[in-house]
């Protein structure tokens, strides 16, 4: 879809809110335009959760050890 030839009045008329092309017909960022939703400029797949603690790896680190100890201790015992 080639917007080059319209100009910003003729786009605003058409993507915006109330515009005569159907959601279907506009990128993501035209749509998120439409609809008053800012952009995802965070890049959320390399970017740290703000509230995760490094506790917490530590914690599951340590659970996970513990299933398997607890699976290991089980599967040398030994019938008695």
């Amino acid at each position: 879809m080639s917007d080059d030839s319209y100009s910003a009045a003729e786009l605003r008329k058409r993507n915006l809110k109330g515009g005569s092309l159907a959601d279907d017909q506009l990128s993501a960022a035209q749509i998120r335009a439409r609809h008053g939703i800012s952009g995802n400029s965070a890049n959320w797949a390399t970017k740290d959760d703000p509230q995760a603690s490094p506790l917490s790896a530590v914690a599951i680190a340590a659970v996970a050890l513990l299933l398997l100890a607890a699976v290991a201790f089980v599967m040398l015992r030994g019938k008695p």
